[in-house]
């Protein structure tokens, strides 16, 4: 009986762990959107409503990469590592990515952030896996 309780226990902490990423995925993926559409908005000039407009696409579009993209991240490199380590990087590096492929060309904005969170993720789990921290 003890033995079910602490499955059910392992099971619920880890649901509410992949939850909270999820979710964490979905608006950090919305804000990084919406600064990347503003960013660009004011580059190029376009009124208050027409920015405010792009905002709301990069806000929609940021939030439904980061659904798809965020359980991905979890089960890759999130579990390993922690969300609050996990945090910080993936938004720096989606916001610089995301900025770096804007100045290139447009079209490279989202593939260059997607893939900077990504590099980001594996470049902390890398550095907070080393066989010293998982002596027990």
């Amino acid at each position: 009986m003890a033995q079910a309780h602490r499955l059910i226990r392992a099971a619920a902490k880890e649901a509410s762990r992949f939850g909270g990423s999820w979710l964490l995925g979905i608006a950090g993926g919305g804000l990084c959107g919406a600064a990347m559409a503003f960013v660009f908005g004011t580059l190029e000039g376009l009124s208050m409503g027409e920015r405010a407009e792009t905002v709301n696409v990069g806000l929609f579009y940021g939030a439904a990469l980061g659904t798809i993209y965020a359980p991905l991240a979890y089960f890759w490199f999130i579990r390993k590592i922690g969300l609050l380590r996990a945090f910080w990087p993936a938004l720096i590096a989606t916001l610089t990515g995301g900025f770096v492929g804007m100045f290139v060309n447009t079209f490279l904005a989202v593939p260059l952030a997607v893939l900077s969170c990504f590099g980001a993720l594996a470049w902390t789990a890398e550095k907070h896996s080393s066989p010293r921290l998982k002596v027990r």
